[in-house]
Parts: structure tokens; C-alpha cells; sequence
């Protein structure tokens, strides 16, 4: 056994080849020790449920860097065993799903520093899904740290800490031929905008 084991370092490739096979090893251990010790790659997420539905916002982090984009990524899933039918009416952009919703931004006081249906047109367009049991209609929006209503256009929020809420805006849900009007609100997510 002695005998076959030095055989392996007889010749420099040998040898090459065993010290190149162990550290591709210790780098390949030491990769993965590393990704499983850093946090999970999503963001924040927050959930209301009020059934037959459930509303959720979801960021990809809570601390930004001033004027750095903050995507909000909005949900709206039907979470009963039954076919519901939600519908906006007068809303800017038509089919896109980021109309049907909206988003605000509070300061520490609780002022509303940003709030994206404050900076658009609506127009009277209607949107209707009809959600499967278990399905989900999904809308985006982009804040670019922005403040509503300022002049000059363009001033961006100092930095600090916010309250990032998603808003259904009013819509008709109807389920078994039976149609409510409502709006749904996320609880808030807090970020952090460094400078």
C-alpha cells in the first residue's frame, strides 16, 4: 500500500495533477460554505388576506442607495377553490397590469412623499381577469426616490428611513355572480435610502 500511494508523487505530473484535484476540492468546499452562509436573495415581502384573495407587495431590498430605483413588485392571487373575476375601470395604460395598482411612500412622519397614481393621467380604460383558483395577477412599478408635486421637477427624497405600501386601487370582484366593490392595502415595508 506504501508503495502504490508514492507511486502517485513518482512523476511531476502526478503531483500536479493531485494538487490541482485538492484545491479545486478546497475551492469547490470553501464556494459553498461561503453562498450558504449569505442572506437569501430575496427582499422583503408582505401579505394581505382577504379572502378570496391575497394581496402582496415584494422588494428586492431594504436598503438603497439615493436615487437608486426601488422596484415594488405587486401580487394579487386568488387563494379560494373557486373562479373569481376582478376589474378596474379608468386606469392609465389599459392591460398593463402596474395601472391596476399603485403605490405609496411615507416619511417617518407619516407624510406621503411619493404616491404613483399622484403623477399620471388616469384614462377611462377597463381591466378585467378572470383568476383561476391559485392564480396570480402580477404589476410592477419603479420608484426613482422621486417626491410628488415638486419644484423644480426631479428633487429626490433626502436620506432616511421609509414606509413602501401597495394599494389595489378600487376594484369589482365578483364570485359566484355576486359583485363587491373594495380596495386592498399591503401592510408597509421599511427601507432605508443611504446617501
Amino acid at each position: 500500500m506504501t508503495t502504490s500511494f508514492r507511486s502517485l508523487f513518482a512523476s511531476r505530473k502526478h503531483r500536479a495533477a493531485l494538487i490541482s484535484a485538492a484545491l479545486i476540492l478546497v475551492l469547490a468546499v470553501s464556494t459553498y460554505a461561503y453562498l450558504r452562509s449569505l442572506p437569501p436573495a430575496a427582499g422583503p415581502r408582505v401579505s394581505l388576506v382577504s379572502p378570496p384573495l391575497e394581496f402582496s407587495m415584494e422588494l428586492d431590498k431594504a436598503e438603497f442607495q439615493q436615487g437608486e430605483n426601488v422596484t415594488v413588485r405587486l401580487y394579487l392571487k386568488n387563494v379560494s377553490n373557486e373562479t373569481i373575476e376582478v376589474g378596474w375601470g379608468s386606469y392609465f395604460g389599459g392591460e398593463l397590469a402596474g395601472s391596476t395598482y399603485d403605490i405609496a411612500a411615507t416619511d417617518v412622519n407619516g407624510s406621503v412623499v411619493f404616491q404613483w397614481s399622484s403623477t399620471f393621467i388616469f384614462l377611462p380604460t377597463v381591466v378585467e381577469r378572470t383568476l383561476e383558483p391559485g392564480e396570480e395577477f402580477f404589476g410592477f412599478h419603479i420608484w426613482t426616490q422621486e417626491m410628488n408635486w415638486v419644484d423644480p421637477p426631479q428633487v429626490f427624497v433626502p436620506k432616511g428611513v421609509y414606509h413602501i405600501r401597495g394599494l389595489t386601487r378600487r376594484f369589482s370582484l365578483t364570485v359566484d355572480g355576486q359583485t363587491t366593490v373594495l380596495s386592498l392595502q399591503t401592510p408597509t415595508i421599511t427601507i432605508t435610502i443611504n446617501s
